[in-house]
């Protein structure tokens, strides 16, 4: 779509400057993103690098070929001649006053005993965050019909404003370029070389705009962070009850429970405040005996509608019967 926004109207004006990827980029990727094989072909007792087509003899296959130096990973069919494979990508930079994501599609292809083309690198999507929390995404548009390619990005296509959905951000790179340029908001907020497992584009978005999340990540609350992923409006909604269990030092072997025991209170008009409800001495008997209370009153709930349905249709019935005695 057209940029409508002055942030997306910016964005779109610095995107096409951004400097292409350098050799040493290139090579990095290349060279974390793939496996590197290695076959042994029967008839001439070698064994073949397939990344540089080296062969040689050995009794045992090494760790490395001697050629290329590359961790070699041995491959189990011995007769393939053509190698593809394909990855996504990323690198971290800054720009004028955005942090940017790009993420690089590799297409790569390999035919033993030629010479190949080590790779070939599209930028399928950008990620644009300023420092206090905007966020422009560009993407190539997608196919209609995906399952039939590797990827579901037109990479024929040009870079466009997209709307922040599911449909353009769900990919995942495999491997992260190491050497990153941060903003110094995001270094402020605790970034620093590692996301922690986390997908990269999430994290950014998060520590720029949650400062729960902020928190979490400073504390290296692993436990919670990656309930935060999964359901961020759940920790909002509990996160005093939260900073009184971290106090607290309270532990539970599921903290998931912890949250449904705080919703079965809330439920029955507790206070979620009090520690002598949050906090019982054995959680499990607590979770355990609220359950059972909220099933007999749904049980006694379900059975008091259903005698009213069934007091309804009697006296539908007695109604009919009278009319039809009158008539």
């Amino acid at each position: 779509m057209k940029p409508k926004t002055k942030l997306q109207k910016r964005v779109y004006e610095l995107y096409k400057n951004l400097p292409d990827l350098t050799q040493h980029q290139k090579e990095w990727a290349l060279e974390h993103c793939f496996k590197h094989l290695c076959i042994f072909h029967k008839t001439t007792k070698e064994y073949i690098c397939v990344d540089c087509g080296h062969r040689w003899k050995y009794d045992d296959l090494s760790g490395n070929c001697p050629h290329c130096n590359s961790v070699l990973t041995f491959h189990d069919k011995p007769r393939q001649r053509v190698f593809k494979d394909w990855n996504y990508y990323s690198i971290i930079q800054t720009y004028q006053e955005f942090t940017v994501i790009r993420i690089f599609y590799i297409d790569k292809y390999i035919k033993l005993g030629q010479v190949h083309n080590p790779g070939d690198f599209y930028e399928i999507s950008q990620y644009w965050f300023s420092d206090n929390g905007g966020q422009v995404i560009l993407a190539k548009n997608k196919l209609m019909f995906s399952f039939y390619t590797s990827t579901p990005f037109n990479l024929r296509s040009e870079l466009n404003v997209k709307q922040p959905y599911r449909d353009y951000d769900y990919i995942s790179p495999y491997q992260v370029y190491p050497k990153m340029q941060l903003s110094k908001t995001l270094k402020r907020n605790g970034l620093k070389k590692s996301f922690k497992g986390f997908r990269e584009v999430d994290v950014i978005r998060f520590l720029l705009n949650e400062p729960i999340y902020e928190t979490l990540w400073k504390q290296n609350d692993m436990l919670l962070l990656k309930r935060f992923h999964r359901d961020a409006d759940r920790i909002k909604k509990y996160w005093k009850q939260i900073l009184k269990f971290k106090k607290r030092d309270y532990s539970v072997k599921n903290i998931g429970l912890w949250f449904d025991y705080l919703d079965l209170l809330s439920y029955f008009g507790k206070d979620i405040n009090n520690p002598h409800y949050i906090f019982p001495t054995d959680f499990t008997a607590a979770h355990d005996s609220i359950v059972k209370k909220k099933r007999k009153k749904q049980e006694r709930e379900w059975e008091e509608a259903r005698q009213k349905r069934e007091l309804e249709r009697l006296n539908r019935l007695q109604e009919k019967a009278q009319e039809f005695i009158k008539a």
